[in-house]
């Protein structure tokens, strides 16, 4: 098995995931989420397998991951994610350990399953047996402060954020944060070990790629912070116009809208998780202020945005 550090997991699968970052040891003070592959199901199997087992829950995402729309079956300890005919999950919790089994029909590629797993299964897992919540946003450091930066797809968090990362910060993430409460406090932890950039960010950036995603989006490798963990401090929210820089705080309903919104595979929650969810979410509406970022299209602006990020 290959073992892998995601989020303060230990990931053990047998099948080599490029974007998480590999380690030598399982640290046993860990949650361990086991990975099990097959493959070549036939697409009817998929399917039987899904409409055969009885659950409690049966939910619908109205969007997902390359515009396949899943559905999840959900019971206290475990659930099945399925993606039409074309990917199965089947995810268990014991007191010991977690599984994540995964069966790819024999038209679907591998390594756009590995993505699925790693956009929507394991975010999922990791919430069922720890509590932690993964939010769609951005996130980098400068001078000991976290600065999150949320907002819709296209938004430009990965362009702001390796541009960022050029001017001094450090990048803990450009797509996607865990975050969870520790020691009475919000802390936010680092997702993959590499960003996804579109082709037009990537030339822009003169950036050093270390591979494509099915997708085609370019990989470029994040700073070495495995043992990355931070408070939350600053948030925003991204919108990109004709205006000048500007900071527009936002009020507290429409940040926890903004919040939940951003919440990955919330869909799927049971409702113990959904409970849990809306405490981290309502704790960080409480302590923490979220502002509109409001900033002009063009890339020769970020380097004013960059200057007053940091005066912040």
């Amino acid at each position: 098995m290959i073992i892998y550090n995601f989020c303060g997991f230990n990931i053990c699968s047998r099948e080599r995931i490029c974007l998480l970052d590999e380690i030598d040891d399982v640290d046993d003070a860990l949650p361990t989420i086991f990975v099990e592959w097959t493959f070549n199901i036939q697409a009817k199997r998929l399917e039987e397998i899904y409409d055969n087992y009885e659950y409690e829950t049966e939910k619908e995402a109205a969007s997902s991951f390359c515009d396949i729309i899943p559905k999840v079956k959900i019971k206290v300890t475990e659930r099945y994610l399925y993606y039409k005919d074309k990917i199965l999950f089947e995810m268990n919790k014991t007191p010991a350990n977690a599984i994540i089994k995964v069966y790819v029909s024999n038209d679907f590629s591998l390594e756009l399953a590995k993505e699925v797993l790693i956009s929507d299964a394991l975010p999922l897992m990791c919430m069922s047996i720890d509590g932690c919540v993964f939010l769609h946003a951005a996130c980098v450091m400068f001078k000991n402060k976290t600065f999150a930066f949320f907002g819709d797809t296209g938004a430009g968090k990965s362009t702001l954020t390796t541009f960022l990362g050029s001017q001094g910060f450090e990048i803990v993430s450009d797509d996607m944060i865990c975050v969870r409460i520790k020691d009475n406090q919000v802390i936010v932890s680092k997702y993959l070990s590499v960003m996804r950039l579109w082709e037009e960010s990537y030339n822009k950036l003169e950036c050093i790629s270390a591979g494509r995603t099915p997708n085609g989006k370019y990989l470029v490798k994040c700073i070495d912070n495995k043992k990355y963990i931070k408070t939350l401090d600053q948030l925003f929210w991204l919108n990109r116009g004709e205006r000048e820089i500007e900071f527009v705080p936002l009020s507290k309903m429409s940040e926890h809208i903004k919040l939940v919104s951003s919440l990955i595979m919330g869909f799927a929650y049971d409702s113990n998780e959904l409970k849990k969810a809306y405490e981290i979410v309502s704790r960080i509406t409480k302590e923490k202020q979220m502002y509109e970022l409001v900033y002009a299209n063009g890339f020769e602006r970020l380097f004013d945005l960059s200057k007053k990020l940091k005066e912040r």
